[in-house]
């Protein structure tokens, strides 16, 4: 059940975020309403992206942005020989 709504648009992004309460407590969800692609964090997760250092956190949007990946993601040779 989503008891809240707000929208966040700049020029990269236009997501929506709302809380989800369910089974699993009180959740944050997160949509691009771009896509329609969806995820859900929970408590632990946002205190962990709190910690997240913001350097690190650049690589993964430039890597979406550049096609870039950053240096804990496997290569796309090691995908391909799975």
């Amino acid at each position: 059940m989503s008891q809240q709504r707000i929208d966040f648009r700049n020029e990269f992004a236009n997501i929506r975020l709302s809380t989800e309460v369910g089974r699993c407590g009180t959740r944050l969800k997160v949509t691009d309403l771009e896509t329609s692609a969806t995820t859900y964090l929970d408590p632990l997760e946002l205190a962990t992206l709190c910690e997240w250092p913001e350097e690190e956190r650049r690589l993964v949007v430039a890597g979406q942005m550049y096609g870039l990946l950053p240096p804990w993601a496997p290569s796309p040779e090691t995908e391909a020989s799975r």
